[in-house]
């Protein structure tokens, strides 16, 4: 015995979708999409914020903390080749060592460089860094203790950061050694 079922007359049986639902589908499928790009979108911009300020901040500690171990190992402040109170100050060390006296950190080509001795200047803050103001102020008291302010405002400029630049200041001081 074999049974055969046949569609009965008025009945529409197809398969597939109809243009209506899969334009209804895509359209689902279009407006899903932009939001999952619009949300990456905003975590890859906050990442570069984050890195760009993580840059600025690094760099920034690199530059102090260069200055206060050149001032441990210091054997005084050159006061005199010093320029104090400028936004591009100068601050020249004594230094034991002949071949790397002085030693001189300066703001060129808004970046903070030294220059040990006889040796050329080197820059101490990458190219993406854009230091606008290096500041020192003289604290010494009379016939005291040598002790510098040392403030810092740079920025991040560049392709990692479209549009805006991270920026922040380090404002520390610091004695010589007696």
């Amino acid at each position: 015995m074999s049974i055969s079922i046949t569609p009965q007359s008025g009945t529409n049986m197809r398969g597939g979708f109809t243009l209506i639902e899969m334009l209804l589908y895509i359209g689902i499928a279009s407006i899903v999409l932009v939001i999952a790009l619009q949300a990456m979108i905003a975590v890859l911009g906050m990442r570069q914020r984050s890195t760009a300020g993580t840059e600025v901040q690094q760099s920034l500690r690199l530059v102090t903390n260069r200055i206060i171990d050149t001032s441990r190992n210091a054997t005084g402040m050159n006061a005199g080749a010093s320029v104090f109170g400028s936004t591009a100050g100068t601050l020249s060390f004594a230094m034991a060592d002949a071949a790397a006296n002085p030693t001189v950190f300066s703001l060129t080509n808004n970046a903070v460089t030294v220059k040990v001795g006889a040796q050329a200047s080197q820059p101490l803050t990458s190219p993406a860094i854009k230091v606008d103001l290096l500041r020192f102020t003289n604290l010494t008291p009379p016939d005291g203790v040598p002790a510098v302010r040392v403030e810092i405002h740079a920025s991040q400029t560049g392709s990692l950061v479209v549009g805006q630049s991270r920026t922040m200041s380090i404002d520390t001081s610091f004695s010589l050694r007696r």
